[in-house]
């Protein structure tokens, strides 16, 4: 056989075994996020990895609910929920504008956003019903910029 081909069929074996280590098992995490009893209609949900530090992240829907995919363990959460609002009627010709004024609605607020200020946390198990619903008590979603 000649070298070339031999150098080859070793490369792949050590890419098809890996370099030791596998990749985490992921475990589906779901459920839903209101403020102040309100679904959350945008937005995103991030767990955290308290002992690595790894992020994982999913949208909040229309519906309020959110889905990722996360290896088991102890999460810090951050839940970030913003919509920009123009200041006027937008058209084609002043949409720019409207934007650049913008006020921003927080329909969560800002100490969730960030997992080292939130009180969030959850323990993610493998081969458990990891739902979530996250509940922000007496959020005011008029916000400011």
């Amino acid at each position: 056989m000649p070298r070339m081909t031999r150098l080859i069929i070793s490369l792949a074996l050590v890419l098809a075994t890996g370099c030791g280590r596998s990749a985490p098992d992921m475990q589906r995490v779901r459920g839903t996020v209101t403020a102040g009893g309100t679904t959350v209609p945008t937005g995103m949900v991030t767990f955290v990895a308290k002992a690595t530090g790894s992020r994982h992240s999913g949208e909040i829907g229309p519906d309020g609910t959110y889905e990722l995919e996360a290896p088991a363990g102890r999460y810090g959460v951050a839940v970030v929920a913003v919509e920009e609002l123009p200041t006027g009627p937008v058209t084609p010709h002043n949409w720019r504008e409207a934007f650049s004024a913008a006020t921003v609605r927080r329909y969560v607020p800002e100490v969730f956003g960030d997992p080292e200020t939130s009180p969030l946390h959850y323990d993610v198990e493998g081969g458990h019903d990891n739902t979530y619903d996250i509940a922000i008590p007496g959020s005011d979603s008029r916000g400011g910029r």
